[in-house]
């Protein structure tokens, strides 16, 4: 059969059975700093619970893969997501994509993401009556800048990359005295697609978060390789009517020896998306949920997007986005 067909369903089977069904720890291996840089926000990517290695999206796609960006359809896109997390915690995440002249010189983007936490009243311990000392009211907060490449090497293969800042403000005290500091650390992520030429079938690979801080102040750095195919592609008679993407990941981030993460996506008539995640081991979210509407209004396209959210007792989250393109 042509491209190889035999071959490939094997190579994919091959990866499914090694993200399904490789053991992991559910207990942390350990921790890192700026713990925001690997939570996934954006709501189509929450809502397929983390398995967006080898998704070929919009402008937000620079988060989880830069390469895919050189695969983006639109020449303009703009993505603003606002994510409710527990605890009243608030994460706000914006890229914009830009692909000149159909990416003949590649696509270029750029990103922003802040989590406020809100309030904290700061103490430090202190010899008199009190016991301590009142520090007052201190907002915190985690912001992240980014600046992203990616260029299609081929038809079937892509290369990406992103330079970011990330900073954060933390209540330090020394020799008793109260004092904040920002502390800031550059990083950079790396991804790299191909495309294996039959259907939609995509092997991809991302190494993200890494820094040359030293250890008392790492990132969480991740390494992931996924899998994805629209199975629609296997029936001929299904046309742009229907869209099944699957997609799988194998992920080893610092908190666990490896993580899995599937996710699946239905699309009606390239207007209407249902999504839905699994993801094992995990103390992230229980449930992964998720849905959105792409209209066209005056010549530009706009998409809605929701995912929903269940962390066992912290409760729910919900996650919304608005991405407009052209």
């Amino acid at each position: 059969m042509r491209n190889g067909f035999p071959g490939r369903i094997l190579i994919f089977g091959a990866v499914a059975a090694l993200v399904a069904g490789i053991p992991g720890p559910t207990a942390k291996a350990s921790q890192g700093a700026f713990r925001p840089s690997i939570v996934t926000v954006h709501p189509r990517g929450a809502a397929l619970a983390g398995a967006t290695t080898a998704l070929v999206g919009a402008s937000e796609a620079i988060f989880y893969n830069p390469a895919s960006l050189a695969f983006m359809d639109h020449s303009l896109d703009v993505s603003l997501v606002q994510n409710n997390w527990i605890a009243d915690i608030l994460r706000h995440q914006a890229s914009v994509a830009f692909r000149p002249a159909r990416g003949r010189y590649g696509t270029w983007g750029l990103t922003f993401r802040n989590v406020d936490y809100g309030d904290s009243f700061g103490t430090v311990r202190a010899d008199n009556d009190s016991g301590f000392i009142d520090l007052g009211t201190i907002g915190l907060w985690e912001r992240s800048f980014g600046l992203g490449y990616a260029h299609a090497l081929t038809r079937f293969i892509s290369l990406g990359g992103q330079v970011k800042y990330l900073a954060n403000n933390l209540i330090r005290n020394d020799e008793g005295l109260p004092e904040q500091e920002i502390r800031d650390v550059v990083a950079f992520d790396m991804g790299f697609i191909y495309r294996t030429g039959y259907r939609s079938l995509l092997f991809a690979l991302t190494w993200r978060n890494y820094s040359r801080r030293p250890d008392d102040f790492a990132l969480q750095p991740v390494f992931e390789f996924g899998v994805s195919m629209d199975l629609f592609d296997l029936i001929e008679t299904a046309g742009d009517i229907h869209s099944l993407v699957v997609a799988l990941d194998l992920a080893y981030p610092r908190e666990f020896a490896n993580e899995r993460q599937a996710g699946a996506e239905y699309t009606f008539m390239k207007t209407v998306f249902l999504r839905a995640g699994y993801r094992r081991p995990t103390d992230k979210r229980e449930r992964n949920l998720g849905a959105g509407l792409r209209l066209t209004l005056g010549g530009v396209g706009v998409q809605l997007d929701y995912a929903y959210g269940q962390l066992g007792i912290f409760g729910a989250v919900n996650q919304f986005a608005i991405q407009l393109y052209y």
